[in-house]
């Protein structure tokens, strides 16, 4: 009876490490790090990247609002700046083929391309990035469209106050649930742009003149991609079934060890 209590612990505490595996492997990549190579020029919020290498990733606040970018060796930070979540539709998330996408403004020739969303391999919510005023003044007047901008600092946290910037000059407020409404009427009345994937080791088309900056990635993080639900919760990865499961086997094992242990008083 000892050796069989002993066998029921066994599985008892094989089943809690199988459990804390599960988990650990679901945080692995919470930050969404990923290689990008640009082969020219492009502007981020508050900072122009000369073409190159860098590495994205989320920055580590409780908002989970700021992305950061460091240098290809990711030993020094270049810039940081508020996003806001900006979902796609299923069709554009397939069509990209598991690959980040980056989508620039239109602007003239002449004009630094600037970004204004990013998503993450498989991710259905992407970003769209928040220019300081200044910035966002000259990019609305160059692209003729409005452009998402903000005066909070990002370096000292928490919510960004956003507002757009018309190509006038003009602000207005920022209203996400009409933004939300005009993205759905826009999408239903006119075909879909194609997704601009970047894509491993070859250069992506990101518009009609081949002349334009484009992107491509490296090796991103061998880690699953996760899924971000909204900014404010941390993405996952794996389902909770299995979790579910594992609980299960675990509540049995247990059960099973003091059904034993009765046995042998």
């Amino acid at each position: 009876m000892k050796r069989l209590t002993s066998v029921a612990a066994a599985a008892f505490t094989a089943a809690f490490l199988t459990v804390a595996i599960n988990v650990s492997a679901q945080d692995s990549n919470i930050n969404q790090r990923t290689f990008l190579t640009f082969s020219g020029p492009v502007q981020m919020p508050g900072v122009t990247l000369p073409a190159g290498k860098y590495v994205f990733r989320l920055a580590d606040t409780s908002l989970h609002n700021v992305m950061q970018v460091f240098d290809g060796e990711e030993k020094d930070i270049i810039g940081q700046w508020f996003f806001i979540p900006r979902n796609r539709t299923t069709e554009e998330a397939n069509a990209a083929d598991g690959k980040p996408v980056v989508v620039f403004m239109e602007v003239p020739e002449g004009v630094t391309p600037a970004v204004k969303y990013y998503f993450y391999p498989t991710d259905i919510t992407g970003k769209e990035f928040i220019y300081p005023k200044d910035q966002a003044l000259k990019l609305a007047a160059a692209s003729k469209q409005p452009v998402l901008a903000t005066d909070t600092d990002v370096s000292k946290g928490g919510e960004a106050h956003v507002f757009t910037v018309e190509p006038s000059g003009a602000e207005a407020a920022y209203d996400a649930n009409a933004t939300a409404n005009q993205n759905q009427q826009a999408a239903a009345s006119a075909p879909a742009e194609p997704a601009a994937p970047v894509a491993a080791n070859r250069p992506t088309d990101l518009g009609a003149d081949r002349d334009r900056t484009v992107g491509t990635s490296g090796v991103a993080d061998q880690n699953p991609a996760p899924r971000q639900q909204a900014s404010s919760e941390l993405p996952r990865t794996a389902s909770p079934f299995q979790l579910i499961g594992l609980l299960g086997l675990m509540a049995l094992a247990g059960g099973f060890g003091l059904r034993l242990a009765r046995s042998t008083n």
